[in-house]
């Protein structure tokens, strides 16, 4: 739908443009102003595949910055925050971000679709019929007729005649057709003088050597694929109209004078008027617009000069650089906003609600925060294009943080996954007599278990509770030797309770590091549940060695 309306507003430019110049040259011929028209109606052809040719560009005004909110306060957690990789699903199709009402989109296309088939079931039904009665008429074959079209022919330099047929409708006289032209002429045309057979030819023949037929059916296609368009079935009148005074410009310029043929003209008008019928051709006396033809037939200031071919290919040049300007412009660039949105779970899968989201623009620190909904879904709607940084909190869980890069429209999904965070346990052991001797087990009650308030929604965490305590061992010889430290450990416990130290991180001496780990590697837990299901934990330990600072009793 978005390519369709895209493709509308820059035909519509187009035609606007055509317009435009045409009125502004009211004062020049009526073939000049038929050459703009045309020539624009052609290059709306092929605005979609220029589009698809040229660089894309846009005019970038000010973007109104997002919509700001108050901090909300975090309460801190036992839990300490540690950065975590976040896991990333597939991006959506960049689409607009204005809202369209659910199952308008779908149904654009297929209305379009129909529009466009009907109108060009009527522009065939149109020429099935011109065929049908071309093929039902006489062909004229000598006479006044042929002796006159010959003589128009070698005027206008056309290579032959067209085709002369007769038909029995009393109103039809039409030209049409562009490898084989044929004029039909109507039931009553043997009864006229030479002077109105050499008027009317004279018009005919010169549809025939500006190939406006052509013009017109290309125009009509055209409008049956943007029928919906007002300004193309304006366009498309006017077309048909300077075309018609193009030829009027035409006759006069081979000496037949303006009031002369301005009669011959009513006449034919005033005899065929209830006798209307609609064909895909030129026609010489429809009624549209006849008051302003004959008006410019009788006005010595009337530019009728025809068209050369190096001004009709510079115009057409000339609109296929604008074709090639509109094509390119970005229609939606200051409308179509970036959109983030997405899910935020535990890692058992379950939604986390509430959860606080804040986006931050890294080029103007522009901030936007939001909460997850009760399905654990969140939004940011309204983003210019830019870098910005996704950061995901919840109480209990390790925070996220995505750095984002979002372009014009663009739909972008993260779906993030949190997981619980680690365990902090900090240990300070002072050297002297109590600390030499190894340390009772302390053993303390393990909690009830609390059952979680549904099964879909996440985030239920029963924390991790020591069952089993062990302290730590200063070695007499370092704290003798004034050898004191930090030791970090990094452990896991373990879905059974125990604890199992996965790596040490620093130590000031390995006897240091013997004693802490072998201290945590007796530690027992009432482990973590998470939504009920036990879970392991990731454990940060710091064990601090110091030696008693002076004037303090051992």
């Amino acid at each position: 739908m978005i390519a369709l309306v895209d493709v509308t507003i820059k035909v519509s430019a187009l035609v606007l443009v055509a317009l435009a110049v045409a009125r502004l040259s009211r004062r020049r011929s009526a073939a000049a102003r038929h050459c703009v028209l045309a020539s624009a109606l052609a290059c709306v052809t092929v605005v979609p595949l220029v589009g698809l040719a040229v660089p894309s560009w846009r005019i970038d005004w000010p973007a109104p910055p997002p919509p700001q909110t108050q901090p909300v306060a975090v309460t801190p957690s036992s839990f300490s925050p540690v950065e975590t990789s976040v896991r990333i699903a597939a991006p959506l199709d960049a689409r607009a971000a204005a809202a369209v009402p659910p199952g308008i989109e779908n149904l654009v296309v297929p209305v379009w679709l129909v529009g466009t088939g009907f109108s060009l079931a009527i522009l065939l039904v149109g020429l099935g019929r011109l065929v049908w009665i071309a093929a039902h008429a006489r062909r004229i074959e000598g006479g006044r007729w042929i002796a006159i079209a010959a003589s128009l022919a070698r005027e206008y330099g056309l290579a032959s005649p067209p085709r002369l047929l007769q038909g029995d409708h009393p109103a039809l006289l039409v030209t049409w057709g562009w490898a084989r032209p044929q004029v039909l002429l109507p039931a009553g045309a043997d009864a006229w003088t030479d002077e109105r057979i050499r008027v009317v030819l004279a018009h005919e023949l010169a549809h025939v050597r500006r190939r406006d037929w052509l013009a017109q059916i290309g125009a009509e296609l055209v409008r049956s694929a943007y029928w919906f368009n007002p300004l193309l079935w304006i366009a498309c009148a006017r077309l048909r109209q300077e075309s018609e005074q193009a030829c009027d410009d035409a006759v006069l310029r081979c000496g037949v004078g303006g009031a002369s043929y301005a009669a011959h003209l009513l006449d034919l008008a005033r005899a065929f008027r209830a006798h209307r019928v609609w064909l895909p051709a030129a026609a010489i006396a429809r009624p549209s617009r006849l008051e302003r033809r004959v008006h410019a037939m009788l006005s010595a200031q009337t530019d009728r000069r025809a068209v050369t071919p190096m001004a009709a290919a510079l115009t057409f040049m000339t609109f296929l650089g604008v074709t090639a300007a509109v094509a390119g412009f970005d229609v939606f660039a200051q409308t179509r906003f970036a959109t983030v949105s997405g899910t935020i779970v535990d890692q058992s899968g379950g939604v986390l609600v509430n959860a606080t989201l804040v986006l931050s623009n890294l080029q103007t620190n522009a901030k936007n925060e939001v909460r997850t909904n009760q399905t654990g879904f969140y939004e940011f709607v309204g983003l210019p294009a830019g870098s910005y940084e996704l950061e995901i909190r919840q109480l209990g869980f390790t925070p996220a943080r995505e750095p984002l890069s979002l372009s014009v429209g663009e739909a972008l999904q993260r779906n993030v996954m949190l997981p619980v965070s680690a365990v902090q346990e900090t240990i300070t052991m002072i050297a002297g007599p109590a600390a030499a001797a190894p340390s009772e087990p302390r053993v303390a009650p393990s909690p009830a278990r609390r059952p979680c308030p549904s099964a879909a929604v996440g985030g239920c965490i029963r924390p991790p509770v020591k069952v089993k305590d062990v302290r730590p061992v200063y070695p007499a010889s370092l704290s003798e030797a004034g050898i004191e430290g930090v030791v970090l450990l990094e452990a896991n416990l373990a879905s059974d309770g125990t604890t199992r130290v996965v790596r040490v991180v620093s130590s000031p001496h390995p006897e240091l590091e013997r004693a802490a780990v072998d201290a945590v590697s007796q530690w027992e837990f009432a482990p973590t549940t998470l939504n009920g299901t036990v879970i392991d934990t990731p454990m940060n330990v710091s064990v601090t060695f110091r030696l008693p600072e002076a004037g303090a009793q051992p």
